[in-house]
């Protein structure tokens, strides 16, 4: 919007007392604030729990409704890691029309909240869209939630144990507190398990045998209003016909459509039924004034079913039990793909139909969940499917056609009458039925409709919101959800679900395994994914199933109950072991991945990301920090007892821990290792493990746009990048640092990315956590002429070599591990013995020869 003299200053002015009121209320800081032409916006809150991503903010345009506000979370590369987010436009806003009047301000509110995306959350893109079909679009920044140090410390002292002691200690001594950190931190994010979490025990007693269901002894009217849809209608009826058994009676209400086959087509479906009534609107009516009509013809309790809806077989039985039992009930509600609070797989979305799978399939999983005594309340039904005490209809009245007439509402201001008249609305939790959504109207009518309502609504019906949000907040029907997902996924044809046992701190291991996650559920596999509960406890297993794009989180203490949700639901073809570096028993993991797949025949696979499966201390540095080139196991006897590098919280000998994994590689079909080095290095331990073993380098999926521009070979600009641990070269860094001080005082060494050692010095800088798509500019920007990969210990692939050789960088390392493996044949490398990893001078020396040797540009683009 472009304002001028007065009219700039009052607007600022009333801008400034916006936020001012705001503050004063106690609110979140302001995110963002946009204004376009003849458009305000805010995002008031755009951040993520260790469970849940949360935006809220207000958005109207001056002189026009808002037709929709979409929203899409952005992840680091958007391509491949977005996820659409549902977004609740219409809530009332009063701070907001004191300070900004108009028409649109009172009801101009936003919130949306999903689990957190399986990929890191970058950013958040809302689209909001006017009835006269302008579009702006905003970008909020996703940030992380204040930290609960209560909460954190609270969850630190659970965890305190000498094992957990030990473990720390040696972080600290050897300046790894990056590792520490993440460790904390880890007892929030899945601690307190990630995203809201089911536990495995309760759900396992939930599921029931596949049952048929008997036909209600008293017959039920099935009422369908059509508007237009003509594609919808041949489908559901064709599943009326087919997969309903209780007697019933079809009525269905014609509310003059202006295509003209409807009518014929109605007729024709029809035919077959057992006494059907069709009737007429001489003019439309809208939907609720039809409804209401419709229902007069109903002698029974009876069924509002939108024409864009499918239903599976014995649907009327479920759905009507309830009232048949309990005549407090006013209304049911079942699963559906679009159904708000009762949508599946993905609570509060419009999903789509998992993929391959039909409404008897997903329903068939449903069947199988055993209800509760009490069924869960709702605080509304929803209207695409709503079973209907007769006797409450007549009690309350009918839905509010001067207030709702062209629908939308209506049955959530009935529903509440009825809570008010003593009643309940109730979820259906074994029954689904698939809802298309726009059989009756198109999507910005329907839009606009949902908009105006739900204000009324919120005015006749005080409490109605904050009920809403306290049953999202504590969503009741996951579990029934999860078990679905649990069935569909052991239940679906083609190849069976892949369990993949890993750790959860991060890194590079972490992201090989999403990116399988991600390729394995694109070709429509389901994946079970185990890890510890906590970060370095013992003491529970989150086990998180990846369902096309959805995932459901269940935890448990016992190995057994996930070994009876495996042989009884959820048969694995394959076993993929990933890490299990903090887990608490790690070969308690090891003897069960193999009885499960003697059990299973899976396949199983394991990646050798670290030595592991060789040695507690997984980067094999001995107990003085010094790679130790695994060494006879009578050294090995010496060092483990007292090496703070290891990982053993079981205080396993060395010889106990080889027997161990050895029969975890004797029963493997694939061991994968990312380089030629660690495989040498993994049959040094393991000989017989040779004809197993394949060697697979990672692939390096970011691509970069240019190469950056070479700094000057007039002053040493050394970049170090990446998170660096004592094992990946902190150390060495500081080292050479102090070195140069004295040295070289022109010269300067940059971190991009972090440095797990204390250190203040003039000519080291250190970056913080950057972006990989960036690394070009940021090379740029420090002047970088030399890169140096300061790692101490064997890596098993090296992300960050394969970033700088594609980028053409000189780079300087020592003689270990893949790094050195895949610098063999890059001409901008320089190889130096790991024996000069203590002698800054050498180092330093190394680097500006390759600087110098090295020095030309790379060609502008």
């Amino acid at each position: 919007m472009t304002l001028s003299g007065s009219r700039a200053v009052s607007e600022m002015l009333r801008r400034f007392d916006l936020f001012r009121k705001r503050a004063a209320n106690g609110r979140n800081r302001l995110n963002r604030f946009s204004v376009a032409p003849r458009l305000h916006a805010c995002v008031d809150r755009c951040h993520t729990s260790p469970t849940t991503l949360t935006v809220r903010g207000w958005a109207f345009f001056e002189d026009a409704a808002m037709a929709a506000v979409d929203g899409v979370v952005l992840g680091r590369d958007p391509r491949r890691d977005s996820r659409l987010l549902s977004v609740e436009y219409g809530l009332a806003r009063g701070d907001v029309r004191d300070i900004l009047p108009s028409a649109q301000s009172q009801y101009c509110g936003f919130t949306a909240s999903m689990p957190v995306p399986a990929f890191r959350s970058r950013s958040v893109q809302l689209v909001f869209t006017a009835s006269d079909g302008r579009k702006h679009t905003v970008t909020a920044r996703v940030r992380r939630a204040p930290v609960a140090w209560w909460s954190l410390a609270k969850a630190v002292w659970a965890e305190l144990d000498a094992g957990n002691i030990r473990l720390a200690a040696g972080w600290i001594l050897r300046g790894d507190f990056r590792r520490l950190r993440r460790e904390i931190f880890g007892l929030l994010d899945s601690g307190s398990p990630p995203h809201k979490s089911v536990p495995l025990a309760a759900t396992l007693e939930r599921i029931a045998e596949p049952a048929s269901f008997a036909p209600l002894d008293a017959p039920i009217d099935v009422i369908v209003p059509v508007y237009n849809g003509f594609d919808h209608l041949k489908p559901l009826f064709d599943s009326l016909r087919r997969n309903t058994s209780t007697p019933f009676r079809l009525l269905v209400i014609h509310d003059a459509s202006p295509d003209p086959r409807i009518e014929p087509l109605l007729e024709r479906l029809l035919d077959g039924f057992d006494n059907p009534l069709l009737l007429r609107n001489e003019v439309n009516l809208g939907f609720v004034r039809s409804v209401n009509r419709a229902v007069e013809h109903a002698s029974n309790d009876f069924v509002l079913l939108n024409a864009d809806t499918i239903v599976p077989p014995g649907w009327l039985e479920r759905l009507m039990a309830p009232i048949g039992r309990d005549r407090t009930i006013a209304s049911t509600t079942p699963f559906s793909n679009a159904a708000t609070i009762c949508s599946f797989p993905d609570f509060c979305h419009d999903n789509r139909m998992l993929r391959g799978e039909s409404v008897e399939s997903v329903d068939a999983a449903f069947g199988r969940i055993r209800p509760p005594v009490q069924p869960i309340e709702l605080p509304t039904a929803i209207g695409f499917c709503m079973g209907v005490n007769r006797d409450v209809w007549r009690k309350i009245g009918p839905f509010d056609a001067e207030a709702f007439g062209l629908g939308y509402g209506e049955e959530n201001d009935w529903c509440l009458r009825a809570v008010a008249a003593g009643h309940r609305n109730v979820l259906v939790e074994n029954l689904f039925v698939q809802h298309e959504h726009g059989g009756s109207f198109e999507g910005e009518t329907r839009q606009r409709l949902r908009q105006k309502n739900l204000r009324r609504v919120q005015d006749r019906h005080p409490g109605y919101a904050a009920a809403v949000d306290a049953f999202v907040k504590s969503d009741p029907p996951l579990q029934s959800r999860t078990i679905a997902a649990l069935l569909i996924a052991g239940a679906r044809r083609g190849a069976a679900p892949v369990l993949v046992i890993d750790h959860d701190l991060g890194g590079g291991a972490t992201h090989y395994r999403d990116r399988l996650i991600h390729e394995r559920t694109a070709a429509g596999q389901a994946v079970l994914l185990l890890h510890n509960l906590r970060g370095t406890a013992a003491g529970g297993f989150a086990l998180r199933l990846y369902l096309d794009d959805s995932r459901f989180d269940l935890v448990t203490h016992s190995l057994d109950e996930i070994d009876r949700l495996i042989d009884d639901h959820v048969a694995v073809g394959e076993i993929f072991y990933n890490n299990l570096v903090s887990h608490g028993a790690p070969l308690d993991l090891v003897a069960f991945a193999i009885r499960l797949k003697q059990r299973h025949t899976a396949r199983m696979r394991i990646a050798m990301h670290d030595f592991y499966p060789v040695c507690p201390a997984y980067t094999l540095l001995n107990k003085d920090g010094i790679f130790c080139g695994i060494p006879d196991l009578a050294t090995c006897r010496a060092c483990l007892p007292h090496n703070p590098y290891a990982s053993n919280p079981q205080a396993q000998t060395i010889d106990q821990w080889r027997e161990g994994w050895g029969q975890f590689f004797e029963a493997a079909d694939e061991v994968v290792c990312f380089s030629r080095d660690s495989r040498t290095h993994l049959l040094e331990a393991y000989p017989h493990v040779a004809p197993k073993v394949t060697v697979q380098p990672h692939v390096l999926s970011l691509t970069f746009d240019r190469p950056p521009r070479i700094g000057s070979p007039d002053v040493l600009r050394i970049g170090v990048i990446g998170g660096i641990s004592y094992q990946k070269g902190a150390t060495v860094v500081v080292n050479l640092a102090r070195h140069l001080r004295s040295s070289d005082p022109r010269a300067h060494i940059t971190v991009i990315g972090v440095l797990n050692e204390a250190c203040a010095l003039g000519n080291l800088t250190v970056t913080g956590r950057y972006d990989p798509s960036k690394l070009p500019n940021l090379l740029e920007a420090h002047n970088i002429n030399v890169c140096l990969l300061p790692s101490i210990w064997p890596e098993t692939f090296s992300y960050v070599t394969a970033e700088l050789m594609a980028l053409s960088m000189p780079i300087v390392a020592f003689d270990i591990g893949a790094p050195a493996e895949r610098l063999a044949d890059y001409e901008r490398a320089r190889i130096i013995p790991i024996a000069s990893s203590d002698d800054p001078a050498a180092i330093a020396a190394a680097l500006r020869d390759t600087m110098t040797a090295m020095a030309d540009p790379a060609p502008d683009q």
